[in-house]
């Protein structure tokens, strides 16, 4: 059996996301030639990955434990870490599938389990400000253009912008 759980969730871009997944084995016999893969998502760059049981190396995007044997009862917890990269906001869907490939499994059903991790929209803002004229007399007006920009990929919600004026 696998479960899978992803922190945090949300996640901003550049953030790191745990990935923390238990393979058990329900019994009623011992497993062997565990195998647990987790291809990554799109848009994530890999950072780690460690098992309690056996060990874990990531070719291509894929992430491959090798847990080996499990006694009836028994689990191993695999850790995972990837950062999330400049995109616009999207959910980030993750599954992981274990097997035993020395032992048959009654219930394969419960063999993957998918973590589903919300990235925050992502919103550049770029402040330019000009004034004229300049030089500016005194008791003259003086006009002061700022341009807030959103450079995206996101739409910016809440946006507010400040101008403390000279004394």
């Amino acid at each position: 059996a696998v479960t899978k759980t992803d922190a945090p969730d949300p996640v901003n871009v550049g953030q790191n996301v745990t990935y923390t997944i238990v393979v058990t084995n329900n019994g009623p016999n011992t497993a062997t030639g565990v195998p647990l893969t987790d291809p990554l998502p799109a848009g994530v760059s890999f950072v780690s990955a460690n098992s309690t049981v056996g060990g874990c190396e990531q070719v291509a995007g894929t992430v491959t434990c090798a847990i080996g044997t499990l006694a009836n009862g028994a689990s191993a917890t695999i850790t995972i870490v990837i950062t999330v990269q400049p995109g616009p906001g999207r959910t980030l869907t993750n599954t992981a599938t274990a097997s035993a490939t020395g032992t048959s499994d009654p219930v394969a059903g419960n063999n993957s389990d998918t973590a589903t991790t919300t990235v925050n929209p992502n919103a550049d803002l770029a402040v330019t400000k000009s004034d004229s004229p300049d030089p500016v007399g005194v008791g003259a007006n003086l006009t002061y253009t700022v341009t807030v920009t959103n450079q995206g990929p996101d739409t910016a919600a809440g946006v507010t912008m400040t101008d403390p004026l000279p004394a």
